[in-house]
């Protein structure tokens, strides 16, 4: 089973952001020798809820700090960012670390995020499909364009070309009908986070590997999990880790997205049921708790990999470091022992077109 690792970049407010930025650093250079077959990051602006501003700077640098692991954004909001020069980097990027790179995408629903950047947050899902349509086929052919109406770009070519077709190396966050369309038409599988009742969680993906199917006549990429990950020897440790550091996300989530109100006073139960499900879902517990609820879910949800966040927001470095360490050496060896054929970043890995043109 492939296991990967995400770095969000969390910042406590009493931190200051060198200090901050050392510690999630020292943690992503362990993680390749600790065994993590791939290594994440995302996209967001503005706090420090996560301070990782832009994905693919910090995939360049982890790209000259790996060797091995699969390096990706769990997000990488395109809306923000002008297409061309994203497809420039990715192809790039992909050429420096030699094919490893995954393109992760999503629409981001933060108001903070995009009243800073001066951008509508009300056409910003329309958008994205547009910018993602013109990054795909730039990488694939070499050439970008797009008729709009929200982009126009007249055909532009893209250099440096990707080495290697980036079909089977993308995943998407969806969070409507209209971008789960628009994203399986383009080939992504889907990134998933269990943030509802795990049927819930299920139905989405069935219903997107059914969608998928029907597009492109092929079976759909399998799902890819993440979750927000607490382990220990001790019991008691973990659940008090994940209550101190898991369970707050959700509600630095919803901040994040407008709605700190929810987290206070606010009595809007649908939310806060999410917020329940989304605490109850993760990961955590003993080594052996985390590799029989890992084996459950990924093989219920038939996921092609799971990707744990284990530094979260809040942890002091020597916590985080203890959540990698334990999770690496007594979660991580039995799960890749088994489900040899849950495994991303395979195929299809066929040169892309761009590549063969400019033989």
């Amino acid at each position: 089973m492939h296991i990967g690792t995400g770095f969000l970049f969390h910042v406590a407010s009493s931190a200051p952001d060198p200090h901050g930025f050392a510690e999630q650093a020292s943690l992503i250079e362990q993680s390749e020798t600790l065994g993590f077959e791939s290594i994440w990051t995302s996209d967001h602006a503005f706090s420090r809820y996560q301070t990782s501003p832009n994905a693919g700077q910090l995939l360049a640098w982890l790209a000259g700090r790996t060797r091995h692991a699969l390096i990706g954004s769990i997000v990488s909001l395109e809306s923000w960012h002008n297409p061309i020069r994203i497809a420039e980097s990715l192809a790039a990027l992909d050429l420096l670390s030699e094919g490893r790179a995954i393109f992760g995408v999503g629409r981001g629903l933060g108001p903070i995020d995009f009243e800073g950047l001066q951008g509508g947050n009300v056409e910003s899902g329309p958008r994205i499909v547009e910018y993602v349509r013109a990054i795909v086929g730039a990488l694939e052919t070499g050439i970008l364009s797009s008729p709009g109406p929200l982009y126009k770009q007249p055909p532009v070519s893209i250099y440096p070309r990707a080495r290697l077709s980036f079909q089977g190396r993308m995943y998407a966050m969806i969070d409507s009908p209209a971008s789960a369309r628009a994203m399986a038409a383009l080939g992504f599988g889907p990134l998933m986070i269990a943030n509802k009742p795990w049927e819930a969680v299920l139905t989405e993906a069935r219903e997107y590997a059914e969608l998928f199917e029907s597009i492109h006549n092929r079976v759909a990429p399998p799902p890819v999990l993440l979750s927000l990950t607490s382990v220990d020897a001790d019991p008691a440790r973990a659940r008090a880790w994940h209550d101190a550091y898991a369970a707050p996300y959700g509600c630095q989530t919803i901040d994040q997205g407008g709605l700190a109100e929810v987290c206070g006073t606010s009595k809007a139960q649908g939310v806060y049921q999410r917020l329940r499900f989304m605490k109850d879902l993760q990961f955590h517990g003993t080594p052996l708790q985390v590799v029989e609820a890992s084996i459950e879910r990924a093989r219920s949800l038939d996921a092609a990999a799971l990707i744990n966040i284990l530094a979260m927001d809040g942890m002091p470095a020597e916590v985080a470091r203890r959540n990698l360490v334990t999770y690496a050496r007594d979660v991580l060896p039995r799960l890749k022992a088994i489900d040899a054929h849950r495994t991303i970043g395979q195929a299809p890995r066929q040169p892309s077109a761009a590549s063969e043109m400019a033989l």
